[in-house]
């Protein structure tokens, strides 16, 4: 899976927020940049073409999404208000 937002400081904030909450699990996830971006399950990126070969695509922060880019993805969700 990767999520795709428009900038860098808001994926560093989801970063942030998804290592430390909630306290009682944890989704292992990687910020786009790292050595392992191909390995990672939930890639933060702001890239078109995620390293990571995901399956589903969650757009956040208003970030877009060719239609060519659907075909082999299994979901694409939009999130509508990335504040939150």
């Amino acid at each position: 899976m990767a999520v795709r937002g428009r900038s860098r400081d808001m994926l560093e904030r989801l970063d942030e927020q998804l290592w430390l909450k909630p306290e009682d699990s944890f989704l292992p996830h990687g910020l786009a940049g790292g050595p392992h971006d191909a390995e990672q399950p939930v890639l933060l990126t702001t890239e078109r073409a995620a390293p990571n070969a995901p399956q589903a695509l969650i757009l956040v922060e208003g970030a877009d999404m060719a239609p060519e880019e659907a075909q082999p993805l299994s979901r694409a969700m939009v999130r509508f208000d990335g504040h939150d």
